[in-house]
């Protein structure tokens, strides 16, 4: 069952009061470290595709479902470099395995309409970026500039599925937010003239870079991760108006109730925010040096909810279309990395992969 937990943060609820109107293990990670490579993106892992089909599904039965609202599954598979799909009651499948590309190099994510999906790729050995593709396999285009390095992150749709936002590029001291046009174009860096006093006003500091970021549904805000020494925060701003920075999981007391309860020294990482599909809730997660859990944040008030608690660790969550359950990747299993998917009360956890190696940062498509 899921663990809720309020507190007393006036300065935090009243910034998320606004918003509401309007609406380790390193290798896990597609996440914040500045411009060097991120965890679970390294570099050993941009190998070429072998182009492999198909691949048994949860029980290696393509009849029985695997999860239980509609929607499909997208994943990545760190062996093939290949972006992976699961369907409700079907088998996972290669998604990029026969595109011209010489691999995917992260997590994807589904445009609002569900017809095209975005990626980090690699078309040759120096042209690294952000690519999308239909959903049949179709019209793959290089969306972002070519970058000569790996190190530009995290594609999100915005609501309208007309711009994406991403987390790089390379040749910055720090990792920014930039959002370009979903056709291509010129990309704008939406977090470099953010002044020094709104990051010191949010207790802050963004040299370290920026991370994962994560439209809100009425397309007004961009949620990210903030990395600081060996921990990170997440943080908001206005999409049209990025002057204020407001923080939404510093003050929360996650971090001091994790500690506790794990028994860490370390710092907490807090990273992969995801708006609910309404806008009410932004689900992240919360990890330590062995293990992490799935929270949920009210964006109305200051109430925490936590959904996963195990002895593992569960990362990178991902709503379904109906905002009822929530895809992760977790250890579990003695393989290596799976796909999960748990109700949003904490309840009916089910394995959706079952494979050797690592598959990570999945995306629920509608």
């Amino acid at each position: 069952m899921p663990h809720s937990l309020c507190f007393k943060t006036a300065p935090l609820a009243a910034a998320l009061l606004l918003f509401a109107a309007c609406d380790r293990d390193d290798a896990d990670g597609d996440d914040v470290e500045g411009p060097a490579t991120e965890p679970g993106e390294s570099e050993e892992e941009e190998s070429p595709s072998p182009g492999d089909e198909t691949r048994e599904g949860a029980a290696g039965d393509e009849t029985a479902p695997a999860f239980a609202t509609e929607g499909r599954i997208y994943f990545y598979g760190t062996s093939e470099s290949d972006i992976l799909l699961a369907e409700p009651g079907g088998r996972v499948t290669s998604f990029t395995g026969e595109l011209d590309l010489r691999g995917a190099q992260g997590g994807p994510t589904v445009s609002p309409g569900g017809d095209r999906i975005a990626f980090r790729g690699r078309a040759g050995r120096d042209e690294h970026g952000i690519f999308t593709v239909n959903r049949d396999g179709e019209d793959l285009q290089h969306v972002t500039p070519t970058h000569e390095t790996s190190a530009i992150r995290r594609p999100a749709w915005s609501p309208d599925g007309s711009e994406i936002a991403y987390a790089g590029p390379p040749e910055q001291e720090r990792a920014d937010i930039w959002v370009i046009d979903a056709d291509g174009g010129e990309p704008e860096n939406l977090t470099e003239a953010i002044p020094d006093a709104a990051w010191e006003e949010a207790d802050l500091d963004p040299e370290r870079g920026l991370g994962t970021p994560a439209w809100s549904p009425d397309g007004d805000r961009i949620a990210f991760t903030v990395a600081k020494g060996s921990s990170s925060e997440i943080a908001m701003i206005d999409r049209d108006d990025p002057e204020t920075v407001h923080s939404l999981t510093k003050e929360l007391g996650h971090q001091d109730k994790y500690k506790e309860e794990r028994q860490y020294s370390h710092q907490v990482r807090t990273s992969y925010p995801a708006f609910s599909p309404d806008g009410s809730v932004l689900a992240f997660s919360a990890e330590g040096i062995r293990r992490g859990d799935i929270y949920l944040l009210d964006l109305g008030g200051d109430e925490l909810t936590q959904v996963t608690d195990s002895e593992h660790t569960e990362l990178a969550p991902s709503w379904s279309p109906d905002g009822t359950q929530i895809a992760f990747h977790s250890d579990q299993s003695d393989d290596g990395r799976d796909i999960f998917v748990i109700d949003r009360d904490g309840e009916n956890q089910q394995r959706i992969t079952r494979k050797e190696g690592w598959v990570l940062l999945p995306a629920w498509s509608p």
